[in-house]
């Protein structure tokens, strides 16, 4: 079977492992994500640990032209995402009750872990039937139990979740050059 269709036999949780350069991202999680965008009303949040990573999922669904919110902050966000921050969305609306319809409408949701967390109301307003969180291995389970646990109208606010990683792999290093 392919990637594909074991993770749509997956009840609650997925797991796809593979070392560096593997297209874990590039091949696995598109894969999976344009699958679920097949089927009508899906909403699909993606997460990664660090922008960097989250912007690199951003890059794919701008290269296939698939739409999507991003939540964050612009400071962190490569500027060719920019204009798929939820802040730009909201200067294009008149009235700021507009923001659910723009979450609403919103089928993929895009934001690091920390960005998630801080935004916990967001679960009240939208269920995920799928939740991908990307370079898995450098979260702790406390980046996610609270997105694990969060629950929208008494029930989860997030169906099932892929989580796709390298197990051998070190968590993000800053790098400081030598002049300052």
């Amino acid at each position: 079977a392919t990637l594909v269709e074991r993770e749509k036999q997956a009840r609650e949780l997925f797991l796809v492992i593979g070392p560096p350069g593997t297209g874990k991202t590039s091949h696995g999680l598109v894969a999976i994500l344009e699958e679920q965008l097949l089927e009508s009303d899906t909403n699909i949040l993606l997460m990664a640990y660090t922008n960097r990573a989250v912007d690199e999922i951003c890059r794919q669904l701008i290269d296939r032209g698939i739409p999507f919110l991003r939540i964050g902050s612009e400071a962190t966000c490569d500027p060719a995402s920019a204009s798929h921050l939820l802040a730009s969305q909201l200067r294009h609306l008149d009235k700021l009750s507009q923001l659910g319809d723009v979450i609403g409408g919103a089928r993929v949701v895009c934001a690091t872990t920390a960005t998630l967390n801080a935004s916990l109301p967001l679960f009240s307003l939208k269920h995920f039937h799928l939740a991908i969180v990307d370079e898995a291995s450098q979260i702790l389970e406390p980046h996610l139990i609270a997105l694990l646990s969060a629950a929208r109208d008494g029930q989860c606010a997030i169906d099932r979740f892929v989580r796709i990683g390298d197990h051998k792999q070190l968590p993000a290093v800053v790098q400081q050059g030598t002049k300052e």
